[in-house]
């Protein structure tokens, strides 16, 4: 998401979005509906950014999540505060977004226009955090502590919490269950990474924190924790992007997070290139595709293994991060989803990354209950699988994929 903590081993930051990114409000059971939707109504500032949130800051500035900021379109980006379409000049990710040991899930947008009849959230300089009663705003999946978050109609909701921890870089709450927590506690749940954590001081309105991940299993039910990343720690950031001396979006980037023997991890960045493919390319990748498909379906991890290439196998060979587990991933959601029925039309255009010697080419495939999912897959030229990821997610279709033109493999000339 980077939601759930866990960074995949290759995340292609804003060709699509990641496969757990954002989460909505989640209520008490034992509360009435109507009460989280009212008090929603009193922070106009909080906008809809892509799949997540965000909080005007400055009449010019919003702020959201570093994750969820990767996900805008590069054209014809836009946050919306209500019925209010306001677009993106451009954005500035925190440089320590997906590190290791400094990793800060923020980002900023310079809009394009300012907001003047909407009075922004003040940022939070101090230091006092622990124990602050505040107000999370989210309109995604909705749904109560006991059973979670479900898909819906998106529906403006705010929950109360408090802070039960501060870290640095970040701020924790808890889920609790009642009788315990506070009259209207809720919880982030699906669609709001990003979202505020606002407090209220006298008169003014402050933001503490921005959504970033919960660590639940299932997430978002009761005595689950939410993590925002706090905005006091990173003041200075702040102030050097909306001054204007930071103006460094990153553009489109991979991430490779790599573990060790010794359980280290590592972490390269590089920005995305795109190279033209042919339709011979094309074709011969989905030949691999479909072997890869068959594995799954046969449950086979043998047949999976055998896909793969020897330098794919190599660089692994002393790793804690064995090549099976994206195999059991993959098991996971074909047990959750069904197999994959349809593709999207075969890509013109792939990626060149250091991670490959050979173009890394998008494959848009459609699960058995709809859901879309991206392969993002490199050949060698022996037809082995150089590189490997998969996402699957809801809003990869919302990002330029065309989801009424959907293909077999067997149309798309795979055989």
């Amino acid at each position: 998401m980077l939601r759930n903590r866990h960074l995949a081993l290759f995340a292609i930051l804003g060709s699509v979005a990641l496969a757990t990114v954002a989460h909505a409000i989640v209520i008490r059971h034992d509360r009435d509906d109507a009460q989280y939707r009212q008090m929603a109504a009193d922070y106009p500032m909080v906008c809809r950014v892509a799949q997540g949130m965000g909080t005007l800051v400055d009449s010019m500035w919003v702020i959201t999540a570093g994750h969820v900021a990767a996900s805008i379109p590069k054209k014809n980006g836009e946050v919306v505060f209500g019925d209010r379409h306001v677009r993106v000049s451009y954005y500035v990710i925190h440089p320590g977004f997906g590190t290791i040991d400094a990793h800060r899930d923020l980002a900023l947008l310079k809009l394009a226009e300012p907001v003047h009849d909407i009075e922004p959230a003040r940022l939070y300089e101090a230091s006092d955090e622990l124990g602050a009663q505040i107000t999370f705003v989210g309109d995604g999946q909705f749904g109560d502590g006991k059973s979670g978050p479900s898909e819906g109609p998106r529906v403006l909701r705010a929950a109360e919490n408090t802070v039960d921890s501060v870290t640095d870089g970040w701020i924790r709450f808890t889920f609790d269950a009642p009788p315990d927590g506070d009259d209207l506690e809720g919880i982030s749940g699906p669609g709001d990474s990003g979202g505020p954590a606002l407090l209220r001081r006298g008169d003014s309105l402050y933001i503490i924190g921005v959504s970033a991940y919960n660590d639940g299993d299932p997430e978002c039910h009761y005595n689950s924790h939410e993590f925002y990343a706090r905005v006091s720690d990173e003041m200075d950031w702040i102030a050097s992007v909306m001054s204007g001396k930071d103006t460094d979006s990153q553009g489109r980037q991979m991430i490779c997070v790599w573990t060790n023997k010794d359980g280290e991890q590592s972490v390269s960045r590089e920005e995305v290139k795109h190279v033209d493919v042919s339709p011979a390319q094309s074709a011969r990748l989905l030949v691999v595709v479909k072997q890869l498909v068959q594995a799954v379906d046969d449950k086979s991890t043998e047949a999976y293994m055998a896909l793969l290439s020897p330098r794919l196998r190599a660089q692994h060979a002393n790793s804690n991060d064995p090549l099976d587990a994206m195999f059991t991933f993959f098991l996971n959601v074909y047990d959750k989803r069904g197999p994959i029925k349809g593709f999207h039309s075969l890509p013109t255009q792939g990626l060149q990354i250091r991670e490959s010697a050979f173009p890394v080419l998008p494959i848009v495939f459609h699960l058995a209950d709809g859901m879309p999912g991206y392969f993002g897959i490199a050949i060698d030229d022996d037809g082995k699988i150089d590189h490997l990821s998969l996402f699957v997610q809801e809003s990869i279709c919302q990002y330029g994929m065309d989801c009424t033109n959907i293909h077999t493999l067997e149309e798309l000339g795979a055989d």
